[in-house]
């Protein structure tokens, strides 16, 4: 191989190192939220005068899907969109397989999308909505070797409108887990 050959080679391998790179810090830029907004009050009550913390209030995801917004979830899919698609018909693109009927689907089961071998060892589960909920959060968190450069949702709220849009995407959508309060009673 000649001398220039070989510079060529290495400069052109370079430089596809540092587009691979900036992609991946660019998406994760783009994909960077605000973290949750810390809630706290104080009361005024001679009995209580120090600062209470309401942040140890967590909602539990039933709580959250019933009070979800999904004109707010289709807002947040936009992001979604940069790499799958969520018609009926819709191909997978090259990034993300379609989430037509994501909610209760195989792992793994788009058909023509090479997924990550994680994913393929582990698709005798389902993207049930707890799962859904935990791999929007991080998705290297929750399957770490996981390809997608996906970040993350942190805020609770917004991954559960996220999760009623994707609920959405189908012609027989899933049924909402029941409530805390109705599951004690039944």
């Amino acid at each position: 191989m000649k001398r220039s050959t070989f510079t060529y080679f290495i400069c052109a391998s370079l430089f596809l190192l540092i587009i691979a790179g900036g992609i991946f810090i660019f998406s994760d830029v783009i994909y960077n939220y605000f973290a949750s907004v810390q809630h706290s009050y104080t009361a005024d009550n001679d009995d209580l005068k120090e600062k209470q913390d309401l942040s140890h209030h967590y909602l539990s995801l039933n709580e959250r899907l019933q009070k979800g917004d999904l004109e707010n979830g289709r807002k947040i899919f936009r992001q979604c969109a940069l790499c799958h698609t969520s018609g009926r018909d819709n191909s997978n693109r090259v990034l993300g397989p379609t989430l037509w009927e994501i909610v209760n689907r195989p792992f793994a089961d788009a058909k023509d999308f090479t997924y990550s071998r994680v994913l393929r060892e582990n698709s005798n589960k389902k993207w049930d909505f707890p799962t859904l909920d935990r791999y929007l959060q991080s998705p290297r968190k929750a399957f770490p070797g996981t390809t997608m450069s996906f970040r993350g949702i942190k805020n609770d709220q917004d991954r559960a409108d996220l999760l009623l849009y994707l609920r959405s995407l189908s012609d027989h959508p899933v049924p909402l887990p029941p409530d805390n309060e109705d599951a004690k009673q039944n």
